[in-house]
């Protein structure tokens, strides 16, 4: 059988195949099925390139022996590496050999022992070349799934060589942005509550050691998650549903626990100085939203090193910020369905207001700059501190605005400066700071654009008013908003 097995010769034709069937049928034990599928199966998908109909028939036939011979015996090794050298120097390789390599590559990686996976990682990064999409985003699942084994020596041209695809700047993209959509799989369905509702619902229980973050930084908050608050689906934050499925199929797992440890070796990977700031700050940004302890530990690590080195006025980032806090539908008019990426929750918004506010820039972009004031303060995935962040927002575009620019939002501006009053009007703390903080914006908008305030004396009276009924401090504002 050994001998046998060692003088496969390509092409098969369609009687070599017949006899090589037979021995697969025959195989005494695992240990012979391995070592003739070692040189059989690799020439096997070859030789379908250069075959008939009648040769591929009976190769479907074979194949579906194999299949369901390893697939209940999972130590049956697979040679994943002669099946991946294949894949990647055959240039005119057809979807049915592709599929075919493709599902046995997939089956084999997992079977294999963490060291040999590491050692297929480059070899992967060369088969993505002009692949189509399922099967780019098969391969680096598997690449991911190596990462957890990875140990990186920050700072070695090694790693460079090895992981930075420098020569491969289409695919390092490819690959960054493919690291970014597992950092933002949601472990469930986010809850949030919407605001002015009394009608109570009963929340699913959460086990302490998987609550989300923020309900435990913010618990002792005004705006912290009610218990007794009716509670609505926001699926997919940052994404959309025809990605995460596809992106879970590739990672090959919805094993919660599991998509947790990927995000940490994924966060790892990243902080050995492989790529660019520029390139891999949002994957940070975004991970200290995550619900899981140990991803945003992971990612804070590194945090404050990132953001230094980046510049947070680059319109790439300006970009990036409105795209992941508005989704793309409002900021990108045309976009493919798969590609369109959902507005961001109240954990992810509350992240993102840090470096929004950091940029001078995303203040002077209209509308996105309007869009992200009116979100933050009357959508739903808001919450005090992110209405607070918003007047702040709305402070900067006043400042920083080019004048002609301000006029034309500047109505914009004041109706929603005016809604906050109207709406925010209990006699808490937190309301308390916002209508102070309204007062003086509204004074600050009426010294760049006095015009606005020149013809309607209404919005003086109503400030008036408020000092008979408004705090100390609502007060001192509204005085120098007056002046």
């Amino acid at each position: 059988m050994d001998n046998m097995s060692d003088d496969v010769i390509y092409p098969l034709d369609i009687s070599s195949l017949n006899r090589y069937f037979i021995q697969l049928i025959s195989c005494a034990d695992d240990y012979q099925f391995q070592e003739l599928i070692r040189t059989f199966l690799p020439i096997l998908i070859q030789s379908i390139e250069v075959q008939t109909d009648d040769f591929r028939k009976k190769a479907v036939e074979v194949f579906i022996h194999i299949n369901k011979r390893v697939k209940t015996r999972p130590e049956i090794q697979i040679p994943v590496k002669s099946l991946l050298e294949i894949f990647t120097t055959s240039t005119q390789c057809s979807p049915f050999a592709s599929n075919f390599s493709i599902m046995y590559i997939k089956m084999g990686f997992m079977r294999l022992k963490p060291d040999y996976q590491i050692e297929l990682i480059p070899l992967l990064f060369q088969s993505l070349t002009n692949r189509s999409i399922p099967h780019q985003e098969l391969l680096m699942g598997l690449i991911v799934y190596a990462l957890q084994y990875v140990k990186i020596i920050p700072n070695m041209n090694e790693n460079i060589i090895k992981y930075g695809l420098t020569d491969q700047p289409i695919i390092r993209n490819l690959f960054l942005n493919f690291l970014l959509n597992i950092i933002l799989l949601p472990y469930k369905f986010e809850e949030s509550k919407p605001r002015n509702t009394t009608r109570t619902t009963q929340r699913s229980y959460i086990e302490p050691s998987q609550a989300p973050v923020d309900e435990v930084l913010f618990s002792t908050m005004d705006d912290a998650p009610s218990k007794e608050a009716e509670v609505f689906k926001q699926p997919y934050p940052c994404m959309n549903e025809q990605l995460y499925n596809r992106i879970t199929e590739a990672i090959q797992t919805d094993d919660l626990n599991q998509v947790e440890k990927l995000k940490v070796a994924i966060l790892k990977f990243l902080n050995g100085n492989i790529y660019s700031e520029n390139d891999i700050i949002f994957h940070f940004v975004l991970a200290t939203a995550d619900s899981r302890y140990s991803v945003v530990l992971a990612a804070e690590h590194d945090i404050k090193r990132l953001t230094v080195a980046v510049d947070w006025n680059s319109m790439q980032h300006v970009q990036s910020l409105f795209e992941f806090f508005l989704g793309t539908s409002k900021t990108i008019k045309q976009q493919n369905a798969d590609l369109i990426r959902n507005p961001s929750n109240t954990r992810i918004r509350l992240k993102l207001y840090s470096y929004l506010l950091k940029s001078r820039t995303a203040s002077t972009i209209f509308p996105h700059a309007i869009q992200i004031l009116y979100e933050s303060l009357f959508g739903n995935s808001t919450n005090v501190r992110i209405k607070y962040f918003s007047l702040q927002f709305a402070q900067n575009m006043i400042q920083n605005a080019e004048l002609n620019s301000l006029v034309g939002v500047s109505k914009l501006i004041l109706h929603a400066l005016e809604k906050i009053l109207i709406t925010e009007t209990n006699k808490t703390h937190d309301a308390s700071r916002l209508r102070s903080l309204t007062y003086v914006l509204i004074g600050k908008l009426s010294y760049r654009v006095p015009k606005l305030f020149s013809d309607d004396i209404r919005l003086t009276q109503q400030f008036f008013e408020a000092l008979k009924t408004e705090d100390n401090e609502c007060c001192l504002n509204i005085q120098e908003a007056l002046t």
